[in-house]
């Protein structure tokens, strides 16, 4: 670039900075403007030749070239002669920063005369919103947590608006609406989304509500459509700066978000997963938050306060820790949120301000763990453990259910384990006031005593810890609740939140029609256990004409109103 030097004489005319109205009319400016920059050299004399203009961002160091051209213009209303640089936002790239420019030309008498130098402030659209994800719940009529709020920045303020894209995404990404803004103020600006869906990865003619869940947006795409200002005519008739702005960063992606592994801590609030995830840039900061199926937000113990590795490239085996007062069940959202650096900021927003990253995450349904156990020399009847079990493992329209880790029968012992990570139990064996006989030897028992492997004989209360995740226990036999010390109350005295016996001999095809029908009705959504049991009474009456085999002497040990339907852990 040819150096300036000082002026020799004084130039005639002066430099100003113009505004194209029409083709063939400028109008002057004191400011700066939102598209066009026009440096225009008055040279009705003809006293330059040569005419070079250079422009560069604040801070760089190197000059770009332009070359002028000789015009015949209208500035302020008078015909003149002048070299004419016409500058727009657009050519410049994505930023919107400050330009420096500078003038150099060329005299018939005299070479290398400076003419003069400036700078323009670029503005054109900018998009900002918080780093937040949706939470959508179709029961929820007034959708407070789908509300999306940005805001948008331009230069000449009082004269546009905006107009662009809203991408409703689901956590893997995949754009499930759009919503198209098509003229907001500028400033702040707001739309609740409602759960429509209309998009991949939904099939055409399926379901037009979006499922219960969490939800992540784009006010604008970097790499589809911009969110723009418009009522602002570039040459041509284009409306809008060209490169409008999105509210999420452009380079920072998070991917390959996935959770494995899921293992219990503490039964059943505390929990563990393997958390892998992937970003293109380094992140100022990152981590990660974990949504329950009531999309409300639960603990992260580990790594303390969800504080991710912010480093480029895969980040896989993290271990994750989090815990939910409620009991952990059905479906928890695992989101990984990210921020630009301040270096990599500058790279592709317009602003060059940080901006977060797309939201990704996966989700990881876990249902509570039920059990059914058959004593030993227990007959079918009219049923088999088999259709008690299926009864148990059914599931709603919302796909709550429980999961039956199997039926067991082989000893007391493994009984007694599986009542340890169980939310519901039915037990069906021979049985006194204070046992119920599960293998050949002395059998799961009530009160107090010692356990005795050798004869496999075990004690409810001498389980390592509580039960205060079981809900529920059916202990199907004769007389287990005729005394205090039978199996139920041991149940409940570990902490469970109710359980049922009999306080008489139980015939078995009436035993049989009771259970089979109980889980049938109990696992209705809202139906308690005491509508159940009264429904399995009913079909007793039914099945046996009016002989209930002593089922009808069912007792309670805690309360009755509870309901096993959504699946839960005990309360």
């Amino acid at each position: 670039m040819r150096e300036p030097v000082e002026p020799r004489g004084d130039p005639e005319g002066e430099l100003v900075v113009a505004r194209e109205i029409t083709c063939f009319e400028y109008e002057t400016v004191t400011g700066t403007v939102c598209h066009n920059r026009y440096v225009i050299v008055p040279d009705d004399l003809w006293l330059y030749w040569n005419v070079e203009l250079y422009w560069r961002y604040a801070g760089d160091e190197d000059w770009a070239l332009a070359i002028p051209q000789f015009e015949q213009i209208v500035l302020d209303g008078d015909p003149i002669g002048a070299w004419v640089w016409w500058w727009m936002t657009c050519e410049g790239g994505w930023h919107n920063d400050t330009v420096e420019w500078h003038a150099i030309g060329d005299t018939w008498e005299e070479d290398g005369v400076f003419i003069a130098e400036g700078s323009w402030t670029i503005k054109n659209t900018t998009v900002s919103s918080d780093n937040v994800i949706l939470r959508f719940d179709p029961d929820n009529s007034e959708l407070s947590e789908c509300e999306i709020s940005w805001t948008t920045d331009h230069l000449d303020e009082g004269i546009i608006g905006v107009k662009g894209p809203i991408y409703i995404r689901n956590l893997a990404g995949h754009v499930v609406y759009t919503h198209m803004v098509e003229e907001a103020p500028l400033g702040e600006g707001s739309w609740i989304w409602d759960g429509s869906i209309d998009e991949c990865p939904y099939e055409p003619g399926g379901p037009t509500e979006a499922p219960k869940g969490i939800y992540t947006y784009n006010v604008g795409d970097p790499e589809w459509a911009a969110f723009d200002h418009i009522n602002c005519v570039r040459p041509g008739g284009w409306v809008g700066c060209g490169r409008g702005d999105a509210d999420k960063s452009e380079n920072l992606e998070i991917t390959h978000v996935h959770v494995s592994n899921f293992e219990w801590v503490e039964l059943p609030t505390k929990a563990q997963v393997t958390l892998d995830y992937e970003l293109t840039w380094e992140a100022a900061d990152c981590e990660l938050k974990v949504y329950n199926h009531d999309l409300e937000e639960v603990t992260v113990e580990t790594p303390a306060n969800g504080e991710l590795d912010g480093t480029a490239g895969p980040h896989n085996d993290v271990v994750v820790q989090f815990t939910d007062p409620a009991g952990i069940a059905d479906a928890y959202s695992f989101v990984v949120f990210a921020r630009d650096t301040e270096e990599n900021a500058d790279i592709w927003n317009r602003d060059r301000q940080p901006k977060p990253a797309l939201q990704r995450g996966a989700v990881h349904t876990e249902w509570p763990n039920a059990v059914a156990a058959l004593g030993d020399g227990i007959g079918s009847g009219n049923y088999d453990l088999s259709d008690v079990v299926g009864q148990m493992g059914a599931y709603d329209e919302d796909a709550t259910r429980y999961v039956v880790t199997g039926y067991v029968s082989p000893s007391a012992k493994s009984v007694r384990d599986r009542l340890e990570d169980s939310a519901v139990a039915y037990l069906r064996a021979h049985s006194t006031p204070t046992l119920m006989g599960f293998g050949s030897g002395g059998g799961l028992r009530g009160g107090v005593g010692d356990d005795d492997p050798g004869n496999d004989k075990y004690y409810v209360s001498n389980i390592d810890g509580s039960l205060s995740h079981m809900l529920f226990a059916l202990c199907m036999g004769c007389s287990t609740a005729q005394w205090e010390g039978g199996v139920p109350a041991a149940i409940v005295d570990k902490g469970a939140t109710a359980a049922m016996g009999f306080t008489s001999d139980v015939l078995p095809p009436q035993g049989w029609t009771f259970s089979n029908y109980f889980f049938e009705e109990a696992l209705e959504p809202s139906s308690t256990v005491l509508d159940a049991a009264i429904h399995a009474l009913d079909k007793v009456d039914d099945k046996h004409d009016g002989d209930y085999g002593g089922t009808i002497n069912l007792s309670w040990i805690g309360p009755t109103s509870i309901s096993l339907r959504p699946a839960r852990w005990g309360e």
